[in-house]
């Protein structure tokens, strides 16, 4: 009967090598959010800039450093409008991250007229706010 004791020191070793690898587990998930966050957070800041370069670039005399400033500034002054172009413009990324089914229902209206209503909505939309900057 000493064999099948709970305080047997198979059963021992064995809770510890679980103990091991519950923690191992945990602080691979709590890595990769930490390092996906990070990432995530830069794509942001990216984003918040890419949407508004090329509108700036077209409008004045900018180069490198300064449009990123001020493409950086307008989309911190017009977040509102900044996350409404983020949004148009990954708008099957997030139906796809939602659930295929939505990227399956948008996919004829977005082959037919999406792009182009788009980029369309985002042209209005800076427009505006270019102009008010001058």
């Amino acid at each position: 009967m000493q064999k099948l004791n709970i305080d047997n020191l198979f059963f021992e070793m064995m809770g510890r090598l679980g103990d091991v690898i519950i923690v191992n587990v945990l602080f691979i998930i709590c890595s990769l959010l930490i390092v996906t966050m990070g990432a995530g957070c830069l794509l942001s800041l990216w984003e918040l800039v890419f949407v508004w370069i090329f509108p700036l670039m077209a409008q004045r005399e900018l180069r490198g450093k300064e449009a990123v400033k001020e493409a950086f500034r307008m989309g911190v002054l017009r977040l509102p409008a900044t996350l409404l172009m983020i949004v148009l413009n990954n708008i099957l990324l997030v139906c796809l991250v939602l659930d295929l089914y939505y990227v399956l229902v948008l996919a004829p209206f977005y082959l037919a007229f999406g792009f182009g209503a788009t980029a369309y909505v985002n042209v209005k939309i800076m427009k505006k706010r270019v102009r008010e900057e001058r």
